[in-house]
This record gives C-alpha cells, sequence and structure tokens, in this order.
C-alpha cells in the first residue's frame, strides 16, 4: 500500500453526504477510509470511490472503534483528517402551541 497519499476517515458514510465527503477528497488526492454499519453499500461505494477503503464499524461501539482505527493506522498510515458524519435519527412530532 502506497502510503504517500494523506489519509481522511469518513465516519458514517451512506448514499448521501457521506459518499459526497468520501468522493470529494479522494478526489482531492486523499486516501479515503470510509466507516459505516452497513458492509453492502460500503463494498459498493468502494468499488465506485478510486483510492478509497471501507471499514465496517459501528463507531458507538468503542472497541470495535479502536479495533478499525488500529487497522486504518496499519494499512493506510497515520489519519491527517476526520469528518465524524455519523449520527443517529431521532424523530419527534413537534407542537407548536402548548396552550
Amino acid at each position: 500500500m502506497d502510503k504517500k497519499n494523506p489519509v481522511a476517515i469518513v465516519t458514517g458514510v451512506g448514499p448521501g453526504t457521506g459518499a459526497a465527503i468520501a468522493r470529494r477528497f479522494a478526489s482531492g488526492g486523499y486516501t479515503v477510509a470510509m466507516l459505516a454499519r452497513n458492509r453492502d453499500r460500503l463494498s459498493s461505494l468502494e468499488r465506485d470511490i478510486p483510492n478509497s477503503h471501507a471499514y465496517q464499524c459501528d463507531v458507538t461501539d468503542e472497541a470495535q472503534l479502536d479495533t478499525t482505527l488500529d487497522a486504518i493506522r496499519t494499512k493506510l498510515g497515520e489519519p491527517k483528517v476526520l469528518i465524524h458524519n455519523a449520527g443517529r435519527r431521532r424523530f419527534w412530532q413537534f407542537h407548536g402551541d402548548r396552550s
């Protein structure tokens, strides 16, 4: 593995914002480590985005995240950029008038 390119980690890579961020960093000369829980989606994006690497990881699991970060450092090198895009969707019903 060529470790000359800077490494960017993007968490929460899905079909929208996460994939767009990964594409942008890859087009800017970065090696991109993409993290998400969905392995199938990651595999598809890894095939579509040059110089990207898929890592299935639930970032809310500290042990899993530590293992994944160790694997990234070993394979790709020390990360220079971290974009934390992972989040949980929570929806509440909004009632404007509480009188």
